[in-house]
């Protein structure tokens, strides 16, 4: 089993990618619709009757936030490492 990170996601970065995207959207609304007085907070008008769910549903976001930091510092330092091998190799 490979532990370099393939050029395609898996099925847990793209759970992750769809869960930061949509927390990123409700907060980007949230943020917005301040501005005009108002509060568009779509987990909370979804979910709001159900606190248990809305407060899951706010912590499945932010563990995939940190999955995502995690992919993507993996990423990072595999393109490097690739990069620094392109330079030894050039040389």
């Amino acid at each position: 089993m490979s532990t370099e990170p393939s050029s395609r996601f898996g099925w847990l970065e793209s759970l992750t990618l769809v869960l930061v995207t949509i927390g990123a959207l409700n907060w980007g609304l949230v943020g917005l619709t301040e501005f005009v007085g108002t509060n568009l907070n779509v987990v909370d008008l979804v979910f709001g009757s159900m606190p248990a769910i809305e407060a899951a549903i706010y912590l499945l976001v932010g563990l995939a936030g940190l999955v995502m930091v995690a992919v993507a510092t993996r990423r990072y330092r595999h393109r490097a490492d690739i990069e620094a091998e392109r330079a030894r190799a050039a040389r």
